[in-house]
């Protein structure tokens, strides 16, 4: 790979792992399919919706960057995709402050959602930023769990059962396993 200038518009964008943002959009796809199967679509919420999630897998795959990096279990040796923070592309100063930046625009952009589903997703916002930390950071990281990355998945895939949170005034009720048999439109 050709030389990645410090802090660079490519150190973030290869840090952003472009190719995780198909699994934070597929389920906002899937929950758009079934609003339009029940002729409630609105493109408004949907593109929240993906915009939301794409952010806060951003984030986590910055936050896994930095917390990795300082925990040592990235080093320059690492096999797979390199990670920026233990490449020297972006300092950990400023990998702490894009995190800040991409969680704030994230919570922001997402708050727009509480005008079509109410504020039941203020909760749901605040348990993706939660496990957006706890997947990676600290002595109890959930990905380092027995069956974590499962775990991990299934938390920020919650999915919304009875109506469909991009229908305006959808209300919250969400299914029991998670799995994406809970995932209907109310009659």
């Amino acid at each position: 790979m050709e030389e990645v200038k410090r802090n660079s518009l490519r150190a973030w964008i290869l840090a952003a792992r472009p190719k995780t943002l198909t699994g934070a959009i597929t389920p906002v796809m899937i929950g758009s399919a079934l609003a339009y199967m029940d002729g409630h679509f609105q493109w408004l919420p949907a593109l929240i919706c993906c915009l939301f999630a794409g952010l806060m897998q951003i984030a986590a795959n910055f936050i896994n960057d930095l917390f990795d990096y300082l925990k040592g279990t990235d080093r320059e040796d690492r096999l797979g995709p390199e990670r920026a923070c233990a490449q020297g592309w972006i300092s950990p100063r400023a990998m702490r402050n894009g995190i800040i930046v991409t969680v704030l625009f994230a919570c922001l952009i997402g708050s727009a959602l509480l005008f079509y589903a109410g504020w039941e997703l203020i909760i749901v916002g605040l348990l993706c930023v939660l496990f957006a930390f706890l997947y990676t950071t600290g002595p109890l990281s959930i990905i380092l769990q027995r069956l974590g990355r499962c775990s991990g998945h299934r938390i920020f895939r919650i999915r919304p059962r009875g109506r469909n949170v991009l229908r305006a005034g959808a209300d919250m009720d969400f299914g029991h396993n998670g799995s994406f048999s809970d995932l209907r439109t109310a009659d």
